[in-house]
This record gives structure tokens, C-alpha cells and sequence, in this order.
């Protein structure tokens, strides 16, 4: 009797051992749930079991991570992350691959097939602004380019954009349930106006809140972030040389600092400068009719433009006025660049500076016992004199006198300062 049940007991063992793996691998049903995920309905997959391929029946928002939950017979993964139904989270930019592994070790895939969301409604299409240039109107259409999300407005010239700070844009984007905005303001094509002389920042938000920034810039020198100023002569008149003023209106537009702003100030512009007159890009000295304050400085009615011609980093002159400003030197000038427009042709890049003058805000002097003076080989100051020892070229700036004869102790004191200097006597060294 022993004997026999020892018999059975190995047959049922060596059954046991002899049977084979499971080798079944399947996913049974897929669902992308409405609840789980935060979405308005469930988003199913229909399984064709012929091509392993999912398709699911709805669009798949991707700025956020998915769960899926799932049927499976065997283990799932993608790639070599193993997937828990209705906890593991998977991104939808593109297709998935999911990996069945049955107990024998044996495999198969099936391919996830969606479609974006966002990639048919929040991206703009379309976009185009209208200016106005020497009073002609035209339209100004914009290159879009998705790739680095930038629409890029180019103007045909240079010339003085009429009313930038308030241009309309038309535009249109894939979807008509998108929403435009720049920074909290709502967009409306056709109707809302921007300031176009710094970038702007257009962003589209989708139906699942996703959302794409544009950035949208304007080629003009009125948009290159520096101050612009704007002088238009009296009927156009031409600036034709150092000596004569002529009628203007001067306006200011400070696109970082608006409380810089000047519009149509009355002024006169004339030529300026010796040799720098002479070349193609002109200097020029500004006469307000009444003083005036330009970024904040002291009111003057003098101001300058300077076009640092020969400079190619415009830059020489600035440096030069911060050196002195920061070693403390007085009466030094400052410096500001700004976009230059004549008559409403682009001049190019300028610095606006005091006139050097007496006065209270620039060589703040008492005249009657001081003194100005520029040492100029151009000698063309109408009160003049030359040094005794070295025959220096003295043009007397301040006082303002009619005759020679008013500023024999400016004419003392530089000559017992070159005498000191470089005088028999002096111990200066060379």
C-alpha cells in the first residue's frame, strides 16, 4: 500500500515539473480616465489585435503627464519602466511603446497612437501690423517661425514709424476656442493696439490651458530699446551750416523710462564741431526757447548731439565722461545714446550731451572772478589770445566780453600757469 502511494505521489510531481510556462501576453483594455487625469471625458483606446496598434479616440493634451489604466495579461513596461494601471504616468508628446512580458520570458508590443492637442489650437498662423511712414500707409507682414516661437516684423525702411506706441496687429491662430494675451490684456485681431518699440511677449493658451509664447519684434530703429528723438525743421528746411539756427520742434520718446518723455518742444538746431562737421554723419547743437531738462539734468536751453562718426563702437566718448565721472573730475558732461530722426529720415546712432557753458548745472563759475577757456587750434572765438612762452591758441568761452581788453586776468593767470610749467624757473617735470 506504501508502495503505491509513493508511485502516485512522484507521477503527480513529474506532471507538475513537465508543465509548461504560460506563454499568453496581451493588453486587454486601455482607458485614459476623465477623473484620474483631470479631463472632460474619458479618452478610450480601440485595440486592433491583428497590428498591436491602440489608437486612442481623442485628442491627448501634452503639457502634463497621463495616467492610463489598463487590462493586461502579463507584465507591462515601456522601455525598461514597469507600468501599474491607474498609477504610472506617461507623456503623450508622441507615440508609446508598451511591452507585454508573458512567464515564459516571451514578448510583444503594442503602439499607443494619439494626437496632440495643442498642436492644431494654440499656434498662431497668421499676423501682420499696419503703419504709417512719410503718410503712407502700408501693411507690414509678419515671419513666423515656430521653431524658436518668434514673429519678426520688417519694415522696408528706416523712416519714422507714425504713432508706434500704438499699432494694431491682425492675426489668426488654428483654433478659433484659443485665447491671446500679453501680460494680462486680451488680445482681440484688429482692435487692440501695443506699444511695438520694446518686444512683445504674445502668449496662446489652448482649450487644456496649455500654452505657447511668441516673441514679436519690430525692425526699426525705434524699437531697438534706446530713447529716440525726433526733430522736425520748419517746413523741412535743410541745416546747412554752423552759424544759423534753425526753427524745430524736438520730441523725446523713452520707451524704458516714459517720465523722460518731451513732445514737440521748440527749439533751433544748427551744425556744430570743427572737422566732424564735415562728414557725411553731421553734429549738432540744439537752442531750446525756453530751458529745459533732458533725462533728468539740469535745465539748459544748449544741448548737443553728438554723432561719433569716426567712433565704430560709438562708445569712445561715454567712456571717456564715465572715467571722469568716476575719478570725480568736475563740470563733466554725460553721456546718453539715443536713435536720431531728422525730419522723419533715421540718422542713425547719436549721443545727446550737455553744451559745456557756464552754468549753474554744467561749470557752475562765478564769471566775475573766474573763468572758461578751450585751448582750440581752430582760434575762431571771437575773445582770443595766444600764450607768451608756447604760443597756445586760448578761446576765451566765459566771461562774455567785446573786447580783449575785459580779460587781462584770464590772460595773468594762463600765462603764470605755462610759466610755472614750462618756464625757465620751473621744476616741473618733463
Amino acid at each position: 500500500m506504501t508502495t503505491k502511494v509513493l508511485l502516485s505521489v512522484c507521477c503527480l510531481l513529474m506532471v507538475a515539473c513537465n508543465k509548461e510556462a504560460d506563454s499568453n501576453k496581451q493588453i486587454l483594455s486601455y482607458t485614459i480616465e476623465a477623473k484620474k487625469n483631470q479631463l472632460e471625458a474619458d479618452i478610450y483606446g480601440i485595440i486592433d489585435e491583428k497590428t498591436h496598434l491602440i489608437t486612442l479616440d481623442s485628442k491627448v493634451p501634452v503639457n502634463r503627464s497621463l495616467v492610463a489604466t489598463f487590462d493586461a495579461i502579463g507584465n507591462v513596461f515601456i522601455g525598461k519602466t514597469p507600468q501599474i494601471s491607474g498609477k504610472t504616468s506617461n507623456n503623450y508628446t508622441s507615440d508609446l511603446t508598451y511591452t507585454v512580458l508573458a512567464e515564459d520570458g516571451s514578448s510583444t508590443t503594442y503602439t499607443i497612437l494619439s494626437e496632440p492637442l495643442q498642436q492644431q489650437i494654440k499656434t498662431i498662423t497668421d499676423f501682420s501690423i499696419r503703419i504709417t511712414q512719410r503718410g503712407i500707409p502700408q501693411e507690414i507682414q509678419g515671419i513666423i517661425d515656430d521653431t524658436s516661437s518668434t514673429i519678426t516684423l520688417k519694415v522696408p525702411s528706416n523712416d519714422w514709424i507714425d504713432d508706434v506706441e500704438n499699432i494694431i496687429a491682425t492675426f489668426t491662430s488654428k483654433s478659433m476656442k484659443s485665447t491671446v494675451i500679453i501680460g494680462d490684456v486680451n488680445q482681440i485681431s484688429g482692435i487692440t493696439p501695443n506699444d511695438y518699440r520694446r518686444e512683445l511677449i504674445y502668449t496662446v493658451t489652448a482649450e487644456d490651458n496649455s500654452k505657447k509664447e511668441y516673441t514679436v519684434r519690430l525692425v526699426s530703429p525705434q524699437s531697438t530699446g534706446l530713447p529716440v528723438i525726433g526733430i522736425d525743421t520748419e517746413n523741412n528746411a535743410e541745416i546747412l551750416d554752423k552759424e544759423n539756427y534753425v526753427t524745430a520742434t524736438f520730441t523725446l520718446s523713452d520707451a524704458t523710462f516714459p517720465e523722460n518723455d518731451l513732445k514737440e518742444k521748440e527749439t533751433g538746431i544748427r551744425g556744430r564741431g570743427n572737422s566732424t562737421w564735415g562728414y557725411p554723419k553731421k553734429p549738432y547743437r540744439l537752442k531750446f526757447d525756453k530751458k529745459v531738462s533732458i533725462f533728468g539734468l539740469g535745465e539748459a536751453e544748449s544741448w548737443v548731439l553728438l554723432a561719433n562718426y569716426l567712433d565704430p563702437t560709438f562708445i569712445m566718448n561715454t567712456v571717456a565722461l564715465e572715467l571722469g565721472h568716476r575719478v570725480g573730475l568736475p563740470y563733466t558732461n554725460h553721456a546718453h545714446h539715443v536713435e536720431f530722426f531728422l525730419n522723419g529720415s533715421y540718422q542713425g546712432s547719436y549721443v545727446l550731451t550737455e553744451q559745456v557753458q557756464v552754468n549753474e548745472y554744467r561749470v557752475d563759475i562765478d564769471e566775475k572772478t573766474d573763468f572758461l577757456v578751450e585751448l582750440d587750434l581752430y582760434y575762431d572765438e571771437p575773445i582770443k589770445f595766444r600764450t607768451q612762452l608756447l604760443q597756445l591758441p586760448v578761446n576765451v568761452k566765459s566771461p562774455e566780453v567785446t573786447s580783449e581788453s575785459e580779460i587781462e586776468f584770464v590772460k595773468t593767470a594762463i600765462n603764470e600757469l605755462e610759466e610755472a610749467m614750462f618756464g625757465i624757473t620751473s621744476n616741473f617735470p618733463d
